[in-house]
C-alpha cells in the first residue's frame, strides 16, 4: 500500500543522501519516514546517525537510548552510543558500552577498533595493537586497521613491526603517500638506507 511504500521511499532517499554525505538532506528524509512510522527502530537509528554526523550528539544519544530501551540487543545503536562517548572524551562510558557489544557479538570489528582507539588516545599502544589486530582478523580488508597497528608500533619505536603493517596498508591502498613515507622512516630508523631512499622516492611521486 501507499502507506507502507512512502516511508520506505523516504528511507531509501535518506540512505542515498548519506552515501553522498549530505547529512541535512538525509536527516530531513528520515524525519518524513518517522512521521509515518515513528516506531521503526531502523528509521530511528538512521535518525540518530544523521544527527551525530550533523554534530547534534545529544539528540543522537537520546535516540540511541530510546532504541536500546525497546531492543537491548540493537548493536548498531550501542556502537553509535560508544562513538558519542568516545568523541566526548568519556572513555570509561565508551568502554562500558563496547564491553556490552562484545558480549552480544564477538565478531563486530568496529567495537574492537573503537576500543583500540581509546587505548591509543591513552598512549597504551600495546593494548591498542592487541585490539586493532582482533579488528583486522574479523575484517581483514580494512586498510585503516593495519595503518593503526603500524602507527602504534611506530609510537613504541618498534620500527620493523611498524614497517610490516604500513606495507600491509600500502598493499591495500597503493596511492597513499603517507604509508610509503612512514615505511621510509622505519627503514631510516633501522639503518636500511637503500629501502629508505626507495620509499621516500615512492612517497614523493605519490604526493609531489
Amino acid at each position: 500500500s501507499l502507506h507502507d511504500a512512502l516511508p520506505i521511499s523516504y528511507y531509501a532517499q535518506s540512505i542515498y543522501y548519506s552515501k553522498l554525505s549530505l547529512w541535512e538532506k538525509s536527516e530531513k528524509a528520515i524525519s518524513e519516514a518517522l512521521k509515518i512510522n515513528p516506531k521503526s527502530l531502523e528509521y530511528n537509528y538512521q535518525d540518530a546517525k544523521f544527527n551525530y554526523e550533523l554534530g547534534k550528539k545529544d539528540t543522537a544519544q537520546v535516540i540511541c537510548e530510546k532504541i536500546l530501551e525497546e531492543n537491548p540487543k540493537y548493536i548498531q545503536a550501542y556502537i553509535l552510543l560508544s562513538k558519542i562517548y568516545y568523541s566526548n572524551g568519556d572513555y570509561t562510558k565508551a568502554q562500558c558500552i563496547l564491553s556490552k557489544i562484545m558480549k552480544l557479538d564477538k565478531n563486530i570489528a568496529e567495537a574492537y577498533s573503537l576500543c583500540a582507539s581509546i587505548y591509543f588516545e591513552q598512549k597504551n599502544y600495546e593494548k591498542a595493537i592487541e585490539q586493532y589486530k582482533i579488528a583486522a582478523s574479523i575484517s581483514p580488508y580494512n586498510e585503516e586497521y593495519y595503518a593503526k597497528i603500524a602507527e602504534s608500533y611506530f609510537k613504541l619505536e618498534q620500527y620493523k613491526e611498524a614497517f610490516i603493517y604500513y606495507k600491509e596498508a600500502a598493499d591495500f591502498n597503493i596511492t597513499m603517500a603517507k604509508y610509503r613515507y612512514f615505511m621510509a622512516k622505519c627503514c631510516e630508523f633501522t639503518n636500511d638506507i637503500e629501502n629508505a631512499i626507495s620509499n621516500y622516492s615512492f612517497a614523493k611521486r605519490l604526493a609531489p
